[in-house]
Parts: C-alpha cells; structure tokens; sequence
C-alpha cells in the first residue's frame, strides 16, 4: 500500500515538474495575459507566414513550419479572433474562432471544374486558384487553443480542432472521406 502511495506522488512531482505548474493552481492575471499573448502571438507569425511560429509550438524546436504550397495559402487565408482564456484542473485553453478558405468546398468545386479522369496537377492547380480568388468558400470555426508551459515560456500544442481550423477543415474532410462518410466513397 505504502509503495502504491509513494509511485502516485512521485508520478504527481514529475508531472508538476514537466508541466512548470500543479494541477489545480490558478494562474496570476500577469501570466494569464503571458499566456493570451504568446497565442496571439503564434496565430500572427502563422497568419504571415513566418517560420518562427514554430518557436511557440510545444515541442516545437524539433520541426520547423513550412508555408510552401497549400500551408501557405491556407495561412493568407486565416483570419482569427481570440476569446477568453479559461483554465481547467490540468490545462490553459483559449478560445479562439478562425474563419479560413473550406478546403472541402474548395476541393469538391475543383474536381466537378476539372471532370473526372483529369491528371492530379491540373486537379491540384484547380483548386490552388480556387483558393486564392476572391470568392472562394469560407467556413468558421471555433476551437480551443491548448496552451502549454515549456522552459517557462508559453506554448501552443497544437490538436486537432487548431490544426484543422488552420488548414481550412482538411483534416475533418479527410477523416470523412477514409471513413466514407458525408457524401464521400473512400477508395
């Protein structure tokens, strides 16, 4: 019994070490406002581009953000507005509502374009120039940004509701299309 008690605390001590705060501990006003600015921060540099968002990724050290290609288009896109900060027992979430180009709009209007049986790179330029005219379809989302603390700095870990806000809804389609869902027949 005693050696089970022991393990909990010592799990209890490393996570508190690994995540700078313990569970449960309100944070001060001066590290809330740390926290909405380093979010803010992040959806700025992503928006523009730049490749120093992945500064403020958890973990983020290890890959660097790309903006060739779709990514990019995807970033110019975006536009974004951010909520309130709320705290949970274990977690730092910001609400945020981004509007983006709908990838799955988008692609489906550049296949019907294209016809079927069109080559992948004249499918793929549809829907690039889809995207990027004025008219493209828009779809909103709301999600929360998960806020993380690594070496005393804020974070964002970026899950699966962001990272599909981020991409205009392309990993919502794809999960639907594999699953053969919403109108699409996996292949």
């Amino acid at each position: 019994m005693k050696r089970k008690i022991l393990k909990a605390m010592l799990l209890i001590l490393t996570m508190t070490a690994i995540w700078g705060c313990s569970f449960g501990e309100k944070l001060s006003r001066e590290e809330k406002e740390r926290c909405m600015a380093a979010g803010e921060e992040f959806l700025s540099r992503y928006q523009k581009e730049d490749p120093a968002a992945s500064e403020l990724l958890f973990l983020g050290d290890r890959q660097e953000l790309s903006f060739d290609g779709f990514q990019g288009i995807f970033a110019r896109q975006m536009e974004y507005d951010i909520g309130s900060l709320k705290e949970t027992k274990d977690r730092v979430l910001i609400q945020v509502e981004i509007s983006n180009a709908d990838f799955g709009k988008a692609f489906e209007t550049a296949l019907e374009e294209v016809g079927e049986g069109a080559a992948e790179a004249e499918i793929l330029e549809a829907f690039a120039n889809i995207l990027e005219s004025e008219d493209c379809p828009r779809r909103e989302f709301e999600c929360e940004m998960e806020m993380m603390l690594e070496d005393g700095e804020w974070k964002v870990s970026v899950a699966s509701q962001l990272s599909n806000a981020l991409t205009g809804g392309a990993t919502e389609y794809f999960s639907e299309y594999i699953a053969g869902g919403e109108g699409h027949e996996a292949k």
